[in-house]
Parts: C-alpha cells; sequence; structure tokens
C-alpha cells in the first residue's frame, strides 16, 4: 500500500511537471513601429523601442528598419509622407526639411543640385532663379555672382560685359554707360576723354580725331565760327 502511494505521488509530480513545461509563450502577432518610426534591433518588447525619424529622414510605411535619408532636391516636412521635389528655380540638399530659395549671384535650373555662380557679364539677384540674366549694352560685372550690372565709366570702353572696362585712346572718349569709344569730332576738343566735346572758339580749329586740343590759327589765318575744323588762309586784296 505505501509502495502504491509513492508511484502515485511520482506520477503525479511528472505530470505537472509536463504540464509546466509546455505551457504556451507569447502567441500574439508582433505590434509594426508605426510610420514615421524604426527599430532596427529584434528581440524588443515595447513599442517605446520604435524610434521616431529624426529632421529631414522619413519612413512611410509601418515596420521599418531604417529611416530613409531625404534626398537632394525634396523636401520632408513630414517624417510619415513621401518626399516632396522642390519648385523650379529651388534646391535643398540631402535631408532638408524645407526648400531654400536660390542665393543671389546664383542661378539653380535643377532642385537636386547646388546653386551655380553666374559667371562674368551675368546678374542673378536670387529667389526662384533657373537661369542668370545677360548685362546690356554699356555695363559689365567685375567679378563672377554678381547681383547687378555695373555702367561703364566715362572715358572707358566695355565692348563685352563679361570684361573689364578699356581706357579710351588719346583722340576719343567716352561718357558712362557707353560700350565704344567715340572719335573727337572736327571742331571740337578732345582734352578729357570722360567728358562731351568742346566746340572750338572763333579763331581756333580742330581736324578732330588724334587731335585733341583746340590749336590758334596761326598769323595769316582766321576762323570766324565757332567749332571750326580748320583756319581759312587770309585772301588775296585783305589784311589780317
Amino acid at each position: 500500500m505505501f509502495r502504491l502511494s509513492c508511484w502515485l505521488l511520482v506520477r503525479i509530480e511528472l505530470l505537472a511537471l509536463t504540464f509546466v513545461s509546455c505551457l504556451p509563450g507569447n502567441n500574439t502577432t508582433p505590434t509594426p513601429c508605426p510610420a514615421g518610426t524604426a527599430n532596427s534591433i529584434t528581440g524588443q518588447t515595447s513599442l517605446s523601442s520604435c524610434v521616431a525619424c529624426t529632421s529631414g529622414y522619413y519612413a512611410t510605411s509601418a515596420a521599418s528598419v531604417t529611416c530613409t535619408m531625404c534626398p537632394k532636391g525634396y523636401t520632408c516636412a513630414s517624417a510619415t509622407s513621401s518626399p516632396t521635389i522642390c519648385p523650379t528655380g529651388t534646391y535643398s540638399t540631402n535631408s532638408s526639411i524645407s526648400c531654400s530659395s536660390c542665393p543671389a549671384g546664383f542661378y539653380c535650373p535643377q532642385p537636386y543640385n547646388d546653386p551655380i555662380v553666374c559667371p562674368m557679364g551675368t546678374i542673378s539677384a536670387g529667389g526662384s532663379i533657373t537661369s542668370c540674366s545677360n548685362c546690356g549694352s554699356g555695363t559689365y560685372t567685375p567679378s563672377t555672382g554678381a547681383t547687378s550690372c555695373t555702367s561703364c565709366p566715362a572715358g572707358s570702353k566695355c565692348p563685352s560685359a563679361s570684361s573689364l572696362p578699356v581706357a579710351c585712346t588719346s583722340g576719343t572718349y567716352s561718357l558712362a554707360g557707353q560700350s565704344t569709344c567715340l572719335v573727337c569730332p572736327a571742331g571740337y576738343s578732345c582734352m578729357d576723354p570722360t567728358v562731351s566735346p568742346v566746340q572750338c572758339l572763333k579763331g581756333y580749329a580742330s581736324a578732330g580725331g588724334v587731335v585733341t586740343s583746340c590749336t590758334a590759327c596761326g598769323s595769316g589765318y582766321y576762323s570766324l565760327t565757332n567749332g571750326s575744323s580748320s583756319c581759312t588762309a587770309c585772301p588775296s586784296g585783305y589784311a589780317w
């Protein structure tokens, strides 16, 4: 009788141990990390393990392992939305949350490219700029990345907006904003190449061109009008 009781007791204990070892574990479906978060580590037990995407990164779907960097040319204002391409004339760098206006002196033909400096002879005021504007006749830019065209200075010529002014040669002149130097006209003096020609007075004359000053008429010659190009010889039968 004692042996039988012991056998039953042992049998009951073995059955109990077997029941405990077969208890089910976690039998629920894993909860995915929500959009805008990610988790790259296995075996996590709480949604607190889902890490929110940092600024400029996104995860549009649930159960993301990693957040994706916002690419150049796009903006990612929301971590749960797909990137939005930047408008024409703007740009963005990697991991941007907003698009940037093209800076002054640059142009932005593609939103995924860095701004490109305007070459000499062109300008940009910035903003939504896809190309630089050419400077007009009689203007130039002294360097690349200009925001405004510079008027060609008086006494110089600016044949090209992309090159520096060239001083007028003797006998020529130019006023501010002119692209070429003009030849000093006959009957005028061009001592100063930065101002308009000065008309010769009576008794003086100038052939113009390389002759920069009015010359007094010599003995036996005369000029009766202002702006004479030459002096006239005193005719026979007359004396001066």
